[in-house]
């Protein structure tokens, strides 16, 4: 019969359970997580690789395998942040991670870690804002103060960004939608903003007291799903 495997791995940042599960606070994982093996489960001299399985499976973008390491002694993995990032759900669709090791000669690898990360809500994740607007109920911004070069639609960096990341900004006046990014990249300025602008030939046309809503959206997995900015609704002024 084949050998019992070696007991389950566990995650520093996450909270784990008995039976080889665990759930991660998202902003827990946001400059990576470690990947934990018990050293009573490991010989002397013997050598351990981790594989942290996410989505696409083994050879996707939420996945690393054969991680050595942090130290030459050590039993702690680390696992990048951008790997964490691919794994946090969006809108409820269910993403786990496995989480498994080989030791020395073994031919099977260890029980499997089974790590669920909490999703990131709207309102903890960040805002989509606008240069020139006037807070208040509703937001106003005037038309003739927006300049040739349009106003900048600005969002604060938010976690786990990195420049290859994925974002769509758009409005919508009157139902009618105008993308002005689809799909593109996500560098963040020296004041620690993404920034693009929102077009004077845009907004010139919209009637004085009309509204639009400004959104955004950006993937940490590169394009396969998009998790959504908190919007922001402006009025229109003179």
């Amino acid at each position: 019969r084949p050998p019992t495997p070696r007991k389950f791995p566990t995650v520093k940042q996450a909270t784990s359970a008995p039976n080889g599960t665990g759930g991660l606070d998202p902003f827990r994982g946001s400059t990576g997580v470690t990947v934990l093996v018990a050293a009573t489960e490991i010989d002397p001299g013997e050598e351990v690789t981790v594989d942290f399985i996410g989505l696409g499976g083994e050879s996707g973008i939420g996945s690393v395998m054969g991680v050595k390491p942090n130290t030459s002694n050590g039993l702690e993995f680390a696992i990048p942040a951008p790997v964490v990032a691919a794994n946090i759900p969006v809108r409820g669709d269910g993403r786990k991670v496995e989480v498994r090791y080989w030791a020395g000669r073994d031919v099977q690898h260890s029980a499997v870690y089974t790590l669920t990360i909490n999703e990131l809500s709207g309102e903890s994740f960040g805002s989509v804002n606008c240069t020139g607007v006037q807070i208040g109920s509703p937001a106003t911004l005037s038309k003739s103060e927006v300049a040739e070069n349009g106003a900048a639609i600005e969002i604060e960096k938010w976690a786990y960004h990195e420049g290859a990341q994925l974002i769509n900004v758009w409005a919508v006046a009157s139902g009618d939608r105008k993308d002005f990014l689809e799909g593109a990249p996500t560098p963040i300025t020296a004041d620690g903003n993404f920034t693009t602008p929102l077009p004077q030939d845009y907004v010139a046309p919209l009637p004085v007291n009309s509204r639009l809503t400004l959104y955004a959206s950006v993937s940490f997995d590169q394009g396969h799903s998009y998790r959504d900015f908190k919007s922001m609704e402006i009025k229109l002024v003179s």
